[in-house]
């Protein structure tokens, strides 16, 4: 990795790999790449929705490792503690609602 300068830019320019590992994932690459080129914040237009599920957890899993292995699998977080029993579990939902306005 190079050098970045007060705003996260790279000093000089990266290759789509760079940027990816940079950004965390490709959509967010993709936008600091548009604004490296044009120099102008690029924004994404989004809605928001509202979606409320169910799923099975183990017991032995606290509110707290529950709520840490939710915003995980919901990529609000980017890690997730190794020792969490729910580390191993893929979010599968037994129901779910969604609220689209």
């Amino acid at each position: 990795m190079t050098d970045l300068d007060q705003r996260g830019w790279p000093v000089k320019p990266w290759d789509k790999e760079d940027w990816i590992i940079l950004a965390g994932c490709l959509k967010e690459a993709k936008r600091r790449m548009a604004e490296r080129r044009t120099n102008q914040p690029q924004e994404d237009a989004m809605k928001r929705i509202s979606v409320q599920f169910e799923a099975d957890v183990p017991e032995e899993a606290t509110d707290e490792q529950t709520e840490e292995w939710v915003r995980f699998c919901l990529h609000e977080r980017g890690s997730m503690a190794a020792d969490n029993p729910l580390a191993t579990h893929d979010m599968e939902a037994i129901s779910c609602s969604v609220d689209i306005s």
